[in-house]
């Protein structure tokens, strides 16, 4: 009898050792499993944000046209009807909007003696540079006080014996700051200190310096350019769907247009 008793505490003790080894075992397995899911949903979250909600992959630059000799001409405005068809026809299925940014190639200068590098950008693309919504007579940067200055448009006189400059027209506008530091628009160039304004005012602006209106200035600007700037610095194309970005750049590329993005 003292002997059976014997043998069921040793298999008691056993049992117990077991048990707790099993306990353990399956504690550093759960451990181990929610590590590796804590892992994998920061890995996701952070390509959500690094990539599928990072609005700079979403955007291919465009920044000049290729002709078949191997030669390269600036953008025109009449390039962003032939994108946006070309585009449409191509990838029907693919929600875009195309845009264009905007530059004078010349600096402008306040009442104060402050030069800006004024660029126009599409009122409704705003929301890619910062978290504002571009107003008509208003200048836009990262470094800019929310104050008002009075720039000094130059008067562009075209005869024919070239440019010259008459007497520069005021022109006040609010400053505002809020640019990103890191936005579609500079990510491929050189980093300049960009002003930006919207497409109204970039309008108004030429207006001034060239005494002529905006229809009037696009066509002159696409038969001949008399007007001594290159009006277009790039084209833009934001994607909805990252997945249609590389296709999109494929079309675009294969009608002899320049590209920057991402991927």
């Amino acid at each position: 009898m003292k002997f059976k008793r014997e043998i069921s505490r040793l298999i008691l003790k056993k049992s117990n050792s077991h048990l707790k080894l099993s306990i353990t075992i399956f504690s550093i397995s759960l451990l181990l499993v929610s590590s590796a899911a804590v892992f994998f949903i920061n890995q996701y979250v952070q390509m959500q944000i690094d990539f599928i909600d990072n609005t700079n992959t979403h955007v291919i630059e465009i920044s000049s046209y290729r002709a078949e000799d191997g030669s390269f001409r600036f953008l025109e405005f009449a390039d962003r009807e032939r994108l946006e068809k070309e585009i449409q026809t191509s990838l029907p299925e693919v929600k875009f909007d195309l845009f264009a940014e905007y530059q004078l190639n010349f600096g402008v200068s306040d009442t104060r003696d402050n030069t800006y590098f004024i660029y126009g950008l599409d009122e409704n693309m705003s929301h890619l540079i910062g978290d504002f919504q571009m107003e008509e007579d208003t200048m836009y940067s990262q470094v800019l006080e929310n104050d008002s200055v009075t720039l000094r448009i130059p008067n562009i006189i075209i005869d024919d014996f070239g440019l010259s400059s008459g007497e520069a027209v005021d022109y006040k506008v609010m400053t505002k700051s809020g640019v990103y530091d890191k936005n579609p628009l500079n990510l491929y160039g050189e980093k300049l200190e960009k002003v930006y304004v919207g497409s109204h005012t970039y309008k108004k602006i030429i207006n001034m310096a060239y005494g002529v209106e905006w229809e009037e200035f696009v066509t002159k600007f696409d038969n001949n350019n008399p007007y001594g700037i290159q009006a277009i610095n790039n084209m833009y194309v934001y994607v909805n769907k990252i997945g249609d970005v590389e296709k999109t750049a494929r079309v675009i590329d294969g009608v002899n247009y320049n590209t920057n993005y991402t991927f």
